[in-house]
C-alpha cells in the first residue's frame, strides 16, 4: 500500500462526517475508525470485508480489541439455538 492510505482513510472519514458517503453510514454519524486491514488487491478487501460482516458481534468485538486467540471459541458461541 502508499503512504497515502493514512491521508485517504482521514479523507473518507471527514466526508462522512459531512454526510457525505454511504446511505447508511450518512444517518449514523458521528463515525469512528475502530479497525482496519490492508489488502494488495480490491478483490480480497471485499472478500474480507463480507467474512466479517458475517460474524457476530462478540466475534467482531474480539477482532477489534486484537484477542485473536478469542476468535475461535467466539465463531462456535451462537446467540440462537440452530434450527
Amino acid at each position: 500500500m502508499s503512504s497515502r492510505e493514512p491521508a485517504r482513510a482521514s479523507g473518507v472519514r471527514r466526508n462522512h462526517l459531512r454526510g457525505f458517503g454511504a446511505a447508511y453510514t450518512k444517518h449514523r454519524l458521528p463515525v469512528t475508525l475502530a479497525y482496519f486491514e490492508e489488502y494488495a488487491d480490491i478483490g480480497s478487501a471485499f472478500g474480507r470485508e463480507k467474512q466479517v460482516q458475517g460474524w457476530g458481534r462478540v466475534k467482531r468485538r474480539a477482532l477489534i480489541e486484537g484477542r485473536y486467540d478469542d476468535l475461535p471459541a467466539a465463531a462456535r458461541r451462537r446467540s440462537r439455538p440452530d434450527p
